[in-house]
């Protein structure tokens, strides 16, 4: 049996597969629509942002995000919310 450490608390972890919940997280996010390109650099390589969402990923680096996958992906946070990545 594994043992891991999780947001300062403890679980066994006894098979494969453990379910878990992603803690909300508000970001800010801008939208990129402009008719040339945007090249971005992440952890992954170059990636073209092109009429695309920014967003933050969770160490806060920039990653492009497309219309269809942000409209299923986030909710607009309450107005005095802030924003924590």
């Amino acid at each position: 049996m594994a043992s891991c450490t999780l947001a300062g608390g403890k679980f066994e972890k006894d098979s494969v597969t453990s379910k878990l919940r992603k803690p909300p997280v508000i970001v800010d996010a801008e939208r990129y629509d402009d008719l040339h390109p945007l090249a971005m650099q992440t952890f992954e390589g170059p990636i073209a942002a092109s009429h695309d969402w920014i967003v933050p990923g969770i160490t806060g680096e920039k990653y492009p995000c497309k219309p269809e996958i942000y409209r299923e992906s986030y909710a607009p946070a309450e107005p005095d919310a802030g924003s924590v990545a």
